[in-house]
């Protein structure tokens, strides 16, 4: 995920905007808002210029001016992300907790695991399955084909590519770890972005948060 532009490409064309915020419910106002704050950061647009769409099974947009702008949002205990993007981009987030039949989500999502991956069952093992849905969410999210390609057919293990079928896709995938330090509350959460891989991605949050790595650009709001 770069940080800087390409060279000759327009801000436009490549520009994703990504927003963490911590959410009280996230089935009320607040995750629409925060669709709003991305795409405002992004077009400049208030919520009067522009309709969203949220099609049943199909992944959200949002249309400016006879334009489509993808939209991608994921939640996760008390946190929220989402991301706006002129191409198709796709977010996802997880906090760190023990995972139910490790072993099963284990198999299942293999081919996002680190290379390095083990049979050890230590906590930092279900933070490693974690990482791989994220990176698997996000990327089927960027395709907007949902769960219907299974993680097996993918490789993307190697950051920040991603294969499918042997075929590399046109898709760049980071992930990065968020801790939160608020009313003595320490919890860490695992997000992932998708996105071409010309694209500048940019963080804003509102939150406590520290990043590992810090290799995004962030801003507080």
């Amino acid at each position: 995920m770069q940080t800087t532009m390409a060279s000759g490409a327009s801000a436009e064309a490549l520009a994703v905007v990504a927003m963490v915020r911590e959410v009280q419910d996230h089935r009320g106002p607040e995750i629409p808002l925060l669709l709003l704050n991305c795409l405002e950061r992004l077009t400049g647009a208030g919520e009067a210029d522009v309709v969203i769409r949220r099609p049943r099974g199909r992944r959200p947009t949002a249309q400016l001016d006879g334009r489509t702008i993808y939209l991608s949002v994921s939640h996760s205990a008390q946190m929220a992300a989402a991301t706006a993007s002129y191409r198709p981009a796709g977010i996802d987030i997880e906090r760190v907790r023990e995972v139910r039949n490790v072993d099963g989500v284990r198999a299942h999502i293999t081919g996002f695991l680190p290379r390095h991956a083990d049979a050890t069952r230590e906590p930092d093992a279900h933070a490693e399955v974690l990482r791989a849905w994220t990176r698997y969410e996000a990327t089927v999210k960027a395709l907007g084909v949902g769960r219907a390609l299974v993680p097996s057919e993918f490789a993307g293990n190697a950051e920040p590519d991603i294969t499918f079928r042997g075929l590399n896709l046109p898709l760049n995938l980071n992930t990065a770890t968020l801790h939160t330090h608020r009313r003595n509350q320490h919890d860490s959460y695992l997000l992932s972005v998708a996105a071409r891989p010309t694209s500048n991605v940019v963080i804003h949050h509102d939150s406590d948060l520290g990043y590992t790595p810090a290799n995004h650009e962030r801003h507080t709001s």
